[in-house]
This record gives structure tokens, sequence and C-alpha cells, in this order.
């Protein structure tokens, strides 16, 4: 694999890039150094220093960016001026997610863009972690699986690893075993929560969280499930904006169109405006559960509270 000095890789699913960077590293050179950068905290002035100081006993220097963003003018044109004659021994990895607008900078000298989730088959993806469980998905099963939890591969890896032993024995799952794991009293919380988000009910919503809390219900897979809800809601904003049928929006959002009906009387309690900060603060609130010891159902309990305020 030959990068170009600068690439732009846009995804939203953590196990993509992680896969992408792994296999870069050792196509790249064997003798490599790399460091890691987060855009938020670190000056992107340095980043371009590190790019540009000679590596001590390594031939390559891999450097990734995590949380990169285009809002920063002054970067945005130190980018552009590095581009013009970047460093030969270097390959910067800027990691954005996959709605995020690139375009300018994917026009700069020396950069591509690379979107993951374009370029994989989702579905493909779902299979292959549900038969390292060792269990077979029917493609209606897989397509009921996706509906239900949205595409966050870590949010199904996590969902399939409960599924596996709530099937116990059953090797071959279809549409009927995934629906009645989702309908399961011991889920059905979580699906309540994201329902109760929707219509910025503050107080049900807090008091679902509390159940969750009491059965120990990840507060990461439950920031996943409610990231996915919120970007539906934003992308049906967006595409009602348009003018598109539902018949339309549900074939861009890979649902059903029962399920596009219950998704527009949710976005009609939310402004683009707001979706903006929101998904804003579901990106910090992911971080500060992956980097705290903070209690991490307080977190949630904030970011729940954020959502439902008018």
């Amino acid at each position: 694999m030959k990068l170009k000095p600068i690439s732009i890789l846009k995804s939203n699913q953590p196990i993509s890039i992680n896969e992408f960077i792994n296999d870069i590293k050792e196509k790249i050179s064997k003798n490599l150094y790399q460091s890691t950068f987060d855009y938020e905290d670190t000056p992107f002035i340095d980043i371009i220093e590190e790019a540009n100081s000679l590596p001590m006993f390594f031939d390559k220097k891999l450097i990734t960016v995590k949380n990169f963003n285009d809002k920063n003018k002054s970067d945005i044109e130190l980018l552009n001026n590095y581009c013009e004659k970047p460093s030969a021994f270097s390959n910067i990895v800027l990691i954005t997610t996959s709605d995020q607008k690139t375009q300018k900078i994917g026009s700069f000298k020396n950069t591509e863009v690379i979107n993951l989730d374009s370029s994989t088959n989702f579905k493909s993806k779902v299979k292959n972690e549900s038969q390292k469980l060792g269990i077979q998905l029917t493609t209606k099963a897989i397509n009921a699986l996706i509906g239900n939890l949205g595409e966050d591969l870590i949010l199904i890896k996590n969902e399939l690893q409960k599924i596996s032993l709530y099937t116990k024995n059953k090797k071959t799952l279809d549409e009927k075993d995934i629906l009645e794991f989702v309908n399961n009293i011991i889920y059905k919380d979580t699906f309540s929560l994201i329902t109760s988000l929707s219509n910025r009910e503050l107080k049900n919503s807090i008091k679902i969280l509390k159940e969750l809390e009491k059965k120990q219900e990840d507060p990461i897979s439950i920031l996943h499930l409610i990231t996915w809800r919120v970007r539906q809601i934003f992308k049906m904003l967006e595409l009602k904006k348009m003018n598109l049928k539902n018949e339309e929006i549900a074939k861009i959002l890979k649902t059903s169109k029962g399920a596009v009906y219950y998704l527009e009387k949710s976005a009609r309690n939310f402004k683009i405006g707001e979706m903006e900060k929101i998904l804003e603060r579901l990106h910090y609130t992911d971080f500060k559960l992956k980097n705290t010891s903070t209690d991490k159902y307080l977190i949630i309990n904030r970011l729940v509270s954020e959502i439902c305020s008018n």
C-alpha cells in the first residue's frame, strides 16, 4: 500500500480505523516510528513540527491525528503550506468522521481522502464478527440487527456477544431470533431510553438510565446507541430540507418506511443547529468515558440532560 504524504481517513467505525492503521503500519516500513495525537488537545503546529523532525533510528514516521476537523482556518492554512512540500520520511493520517466535510482539504496537493465507510461492506463485517463467535446470521437476521442497532460496529459486536449467550447453543440465527433478543425484557430499557431521548422527556430518560445502571449495562454501549439515534435524526433533518419522500429517505438511511415515520416525529423535536451541538457533545462524552476515572453513569446522565433540554 502506498499512501500519499497526507491522508484524510474518514469513518464512524473505530474497528475499521484500527484495522486500516494496523495494515498500513506493516506496509509502509518494517522500521517504522508511530506517534499519535488528539487534534483537540495538541496545537497543530506541533504536529507539523513532528512530521518535519528526523526519525531517530527509524526509516519512516507514521503520524496519526485523531478527532481532526476543518474548522480552524489557521490550521488549514498551515496544513496547506505543509502539503506544498511535505516531509519525505513522514506520513500523516488525519482521522475524522465519515460525515465531516473535507472536500477542500482533499484537493490540497499531496493529499488523498479515504472513506472507509463507503468502501467497505458493512453487512459483511457484521457477518464476520458473528462468525468469530461461532454463530451464523441469515441475511434477514443481519438486516434486523442493523435496523435495530444502526451501523456502529462496536455496538453490534458487543450485542452479538450477548446474543451468542442469549441464544445458547443455536448456531444459525434468523430474523426471529434477533427480534426476540431486541424485545427481550433484559434489553428493552436501552431502546426505551432512545425513544424517551428522541421525545426530549428528561424525567423519564433519567429514570430509565437509573434502571440501566442497576443492570450494569455498559455506558459506552449506551452512548453508541444514543449516537446512532442522534445521527439518524440529524440526517433526517437534512434530508427533509431536500424535500425527499419517505421511501427515498428509507433507502438512504437503510431502514424501513415505518421506522422513517417515527424518526420524522422525533426530528420535529430538534433543529439542525441544536443537533450539531449535540453531536459535538457526543464526541466529547465518548472521549471522557474512555479517558477518565469519573463515574461513567454520571457522564451519561449529564449528556441525557443536555439532549433533553430545550
